[in-house]
């Protein structure tokens, strides 16, 4: 298992999920026969033998959430790799105001889609998100007024989660406004 620093961990295990859901990592090379981890239209973490002191080479696409949104939306999936679109987008621009708490699978998400995050810069638009979370389905959920409903909830790593409410109501109660980019993957065997 390669070692990832915890600021590129979420895509790491996003990047995991769907390598473990059916998608084929693709490999690219550089000129010294090396992994080309550059490459934006590579997607891989794997053993390299030609790197001194290194075991692992890992693409930006597979460790980074802006390169790994960008390369979902770009794939074709023509060599079985990952391939996404976007389902929709949220701003929530007050950590006071409660967003739908089953918003992603209103969109379509499915378990196994991804929900990428950007924490208060504003630049969704150009792709800068900060953090990408694995959408696994619904579990009980603690609303900001403390209510307890059914609703959509992600997996994620940098900070090891199990079912947190999808908005991550832990993470942003300084960092607003907040945007939101819900991925629906394509796995492979769906048509």
């Amino acid at each position: 298992m390669p070692q990832i620093d915890s600021q590129s961990d979420c895509a790491n295990f996003a990047s995991q999920v769907l390598e473990a859901g059916g998608f084929s990592q693709i490999m690219s090379r550089d000129t010294l026969n090396d992994p080309n981890d550059n490459d934006p239209n590579a997607w891989f973490s794997a053993y390299d033998e030609n790197v001194f002191g290194r075991d692992w080479e890992d693409s930006r696409t597979w460790t980074y959430a802006p390169a790994l949104l960008r390369f979902l939306l770009t794939n074709d999936g023509s060599k079985g790799g990952p391939k996404g679109k976007l389902s929709g987008g949220f701003r929530r621009d007050s950590v006071d105001t409660a967003p739908d708490p089953n918003l992603p699978s209103k969109l379509g998400l499915q378990p196994g889609d991804l929900i990428f995050y950007d924490h208060g810069d504003g630049e969704t638009p150009d792709g800068r998100m900060d953090h990408v979370a694995v959408y696994v389905g619904k579990d009980w959920i603690t609303m900001p007024d403390g209510s307890r409903v059914w609703g959509d909830v992600v997996d994620m790593h940098t900070s090891n989660r199990q079912h947190e409410p999808w908005w991550l109501p832990k993470y942003d109660s300084s960092n607003v406004p907040i945007d939101y980019l819900f991925a629906h993957m394509t796995y492979p065997g769906e048509g």
